[in-house]
């Protein structure tokens, strides 16, 4: 009896035995964020590979991802979602998704919970930091004003976030300012996570149009070469000794310029070549296109760009310095003038605007003068320069029939009096025999 039992509970225990050790084993064994580095603000998602080590089959419902102690990501936490079944030796993938980075800087992650059960894969040096990447640039100018010729000194100071690669680009935005020789780049590598890079600054000649108006604007690129960003920051110097008579002496050429059809007075000009006007916010200049009435009117004018209207048919563009645009009046695809924003003078505040005509429309005028034949011959309608290809080749078509049947008629009146004579000949000898 009492080896009975004692084979019962050998038995019992080696079957406990078997049931306790036929369970799941699962753990993540993998993780990986896409992209690999991210500009701060950006959305990116992470992925963990849940693996079974197990003897059974199993799965995990829910999955928490946890930043670092530096909380640098929006929210304090991520769900995601799984179910999955996972058997003995195989591995399933969950991806965690919308995490969006607050704070620049090689950050981690504290831990995974599987179904409240804590996973510190995540923080074992197993995983690779991501790279947050920021950049913040900022100008110092010499002097706060120069007169026309003097130099002062721009210089730029870059803080970096996380670990990036920066260049740094000047732009002369308006005054007629220069640089000379000096490269407008300047570029350096290996920055890290809040450290300041003071570039060597540039030398700037004060222009003859106004204030100098500048642009800095930094480009940055994550150490992996994945993420960007970038910044500007802009900045001015008062020119001392500009005076608007400068600037509208630079804008004389609006009344004149050469000896095209329709200038001339104050009246609204025929554009019939490159015409500029010097125009403040609400101020407003006439043209001619075709003999046509246009208006040019200007607003909204601020140092580096203004407001361009152009009517009859209203179209209206935004303009930076130095930019251009076409215009289709009609719009029936055929482009009829350009404009562009040569200059704004800063003390002033006027906008330098050219009109360039891109064909010589005929006028009611010249269409007049061509009605009445003053352009060509009487009752031609069109003088031979002013004629299409197509006309051309139906005129040389007519003056060949022409010519043609001329000589038809000059060969038919040659045989006519050629055998008239030969008639008279035979005719006369005729006489001459009998007699």
């Amino acid at each position: 009896m009492k080896l009975t039992i004692y084979l019962f509970a050998i038995a019992v225990m080696l079957l406990s035995t078997s049931v306790v050790s036929a369970a799941a084993n699962l753990a993540i064994n993998s993780f990986s964020c896409t992209p690999s580095e991210v500009a701060v603000n950006d959305v990116f998602s992470c992925t963990a590979r849940i693996y079974n080590s197990g003897d059974a089959s199993g799965s995990v419902s829910e999955l928490r991802l946890y930043p670092d102690s530096n909380d640098w990501l929006e929210s304090s936490n991520y769900l995601a979602t799984s179910g999955t079944s996972v058997g003995t030796g195989q591995s399933t993938d969950v991806t965690f998704t919308g995490l969006r980075a607050t704070k620049t800087g090689l950050n981690g992650f504290s831990r995974i919970t599987l179904d409240n059960v804590d996973d510190t894969y995540v923080s074992s040096g197993s995983v690779e930091d991501t790279n947050v990447i920021s950049v913040a640039v900022t100008t110092t100018n010499s002097r706060s004003s120069a007169p026309t010729g003097d130099t002062f000194t721009v210089t730029p100071e870059v803080t970096a976030g996380g670990s990036i690669d920066v260049t740094l680009t000047l732009n002369l935005d308006s005054g007629g300012c220069s640089i000379g020789t000096q490269s407008s780049e300047k570029s350096t590598t290996g920055l890290t996570n809040q450290q300041k890079w003071t570039p060597t600054a540039w030398t700037i000649t004060q222009g003859d149009s106004g204030n100098c108006v500048y642009t800095l604007s930094a480009a940055a690129t994550g150490a992996s070469g994945v993420a960007s960003k970038t910044s500007s920051a802009s900045s001015s110097v008062t020119c001392s000794n500009c005076t608007s008579a400068s600037s509208s002496s630079s804008s004389s050429s609006s009344g004149g310029g050469g000896s095209g059809s329709g200038g001339g007075g104050t009246g609204a000009r025929e554009l019939n070549e490159s015409i500029s006007y010097d125009l403040g916010s609400g101020e407003s200049a006439t043209f001619k296109f075709g003999g046509v009435s246009h208006t040019l009117i200007v607003s909204n004018v601020t140092d580096v760009q203004a407001a361009i209207t152009i009517k009859s048919k209203e179209k209206t563009f935004i303009m930076r310095v130095g930019e251009e645009k076409i215009v289709d009046f009609e719009d029936d695809n055929k482009n009829d003038i350009s404009v562009m924003l040569k200059s704004i003078n800063i003390l002033t505040k006027k906008a330098k605007v050219i009109l360039t005509p891109l064909y010589i429309p005929e006028t009611p005028q010249d269409a007049e003068k061509r009605a009445s034949g003053d352009g060509g011959k009487e009752g031609n309608g069109k003088s031979e320069e002013n004629l299409t290809p197509e006309e051309k080749k139906k005129r040389g078509i007519i003056i060949a029939l022409v010519a043609l049947i001329m000589i038809i008629a000059g060969i038919i009146i040659f045989i006519f009096y050629t055998k008239r004579r030969v008639n008279e000949k035979i005719f006369r000898k005729s006489v001459y025999v009998k007699n």
